[in-house]
């Protein structure tokens, strides 16, 4: 009797996973295993998916204009000797002008603001004059009562022309006050000589005192030359300054 309980319990059993197998409600180890590792798995991208857009660099707005600039250039001055006016007096022959120069540039802009600059052309609108300044250069000496009143002073000269040798290698042969360096214009010590005052020096002539210089102090004066040679005869010697002005 026993041995057929078991017999019927094993077929309910036999039944049972049948109908659980059929209605696919029961899995294999390997199968459940599987399936869990498949859905732990990261979902794999679609074939046809694509990386979004980059941001685009933002675009700027280039402007190119043509400016015009003036600039204003100072006359100079020129000091010329002449035999028809006695030595001492002096006459404006010709006014300076200004003269006026165009720069002409190609100027780049970015958003409003300017980011390059090319200078294309450079002319004369107005060419600058100098003034001339006529000296006299009569060779007949002065008379005594000519000086008679004025100041004297003892001072010790030296020469010097308006090259590089005497004036540095950034000499421009022009002085203090733009005259044309040379002879008839001297250095002084503008507290000791005001620049402009008219001179008579003994032994060199009429000058005007329109230069300076860094080693000109107190009583020394520079004689102007036009060749460093007789700049550089002049030595060191004591001389007398008449005041004429």
């Amino acid at each position: 009797m026993p041995g057929s309980i078991r017999a019927a319990q094993l077929w309910a059993a036999i039944a049972v996973f049948g109908m659980l197998t059929c209605s696919g409600l029961y899995l294999s180890p390997v199968t459940a295993r599987s399936e869990d590792a498949a859905s732990n798995a990261p979902a794999a991208a679609p074939e046809n998916s694509q990386e979004p857009p980059k941001a685009a660099a933002p675009a700027f707005s280039d402007e190119t204009r043509i400016v015009t600039e003036t600039e204003t250039v100072s006359h100079g001055m020129k000091l010329l000797t002449s035999p028809k006016l006695r030595q001492g007096l002096s006459i404006v022959k010709q006014e300076g002008r200004k003269g006026i120069r165009k720069h002409v540039y190609r100027v780049v802009f970015r958003d409003g603001k300017e980011v390059s600059r090319t200078r294309t052309r450079t002319q004369w609108a107005v060419r600058p004059a100098d003034r001339i300044i006529m000296v006299g250069a009569q060779k007949n000496l002065p008379s005594r009562g000519f000086f008679s009143g004025r100041k004297v002073l003892d001072m010790i000269a030296t020469g010097y022309d308006p090259g590089p040798k005497s004036c540095g290698p950034r000499a421009t042969g022009r002085t203090a006050l733009g005259l044309r360096a040379g002879y008839g214009v001297v250095a002084v010590d503008p507290r000791y000589i005001p620049l402009g005052t008219r001179l008579y020096i003994e032994g060199y002539g009429y000058a005007v005192a329109a230069d300076v210089g860094g080693k000109i102090k107190g009583n020394r004066i520079d004689l102007g030359h036009d060749t460093y040679r007789k700049a550089f005869g002049v030595g060191v010697r004591k001389v007398k300054v008449h005041i004429l002005d």
